[in-house]
């Protein structure tokens, strides 16, 4: 939780404003209300505390960031760096992130591939966040009976954005991140 702010700009969160916005992002499937939002509430505090809020619904975060389908690509920048700001500050935890990448049974459409809210973790510019996401959503694809296959590519879209020696740790643990993905994918399918 973030420590009570002393600067002369009000960095304050109207919470039934945010809570607002949440609801008409949901209700839309489009993360612009999110940008919108943003781009009227600069103070990083304000934008931090916002972040805290959406990830404290678990996984409807994960489904609201993966809504990106209409965002250009500045907005979609925009929309990154602020949550990498807010996961900087701590208002979003590692925690957060695990718990915010929805299953099948939890808001995500089944066959999603997941890959708005990749890239959105992407453009945080946080390895942290980004591996956290990448094994949260591996783990979901290996799942018994599990249904969610297609999320492989949204990982593997997370690992080219990890630096060389986390690409080189994951990829021995998890063969399906390396480059002759094919293979591990057709037998995965039979």
């Amino acid at each position: 939780m973030l420590p009570p702010v002393t600067h002369s700009r009000d960095p304050r969160l109207d919470i039934s404003q945010a809570r607002q916005v949440l609801k008409d992002a949901l209700r839309t499937h489009d993360a612009r209300e999110i940008v919108r939002w943003l781009q009227e509430h600069t103070h990083e505090l304000t934008r931090s505390r916002f972040f805290e809020l959406m990830f404290s619904f678990g996984p409807l975060a994960g489904t609201l960031l993966n809504a990106v389908g209409r965002l250009v690509p500045a907005e979609r920048r925009l929309l990154g760096e602020a949550l990498g700001r807010a996961f900087a500050l701590g208002a979003v935890r590692p925690e957060d992130v695990r718990r915010s990448v929805p299953e099948h049974w939890s808001g995500a459409a089944q066959g999603d591939p997941h890959l708005g809210l990749a890239e959105v973790l992407i453009l945080t510019g946080r390895p942290a966040m980004i591996h956290i996401y990448l094994e949260r959503e591996l783990e979901i694809s290996r799942k018994p009976h599990g249904q969610d296959r297609q999320r492989i590519a949204a990982a593997r879209m997370a690992f080219v954005a990890l630096p060389a020696d986390v690409r080189a740790e994951l990829v021995v643990r998890h063969p399906e991140l390396s480059p002759e993905p094919q293979r591990a994918d057709a037998e995965a399918a039979a």
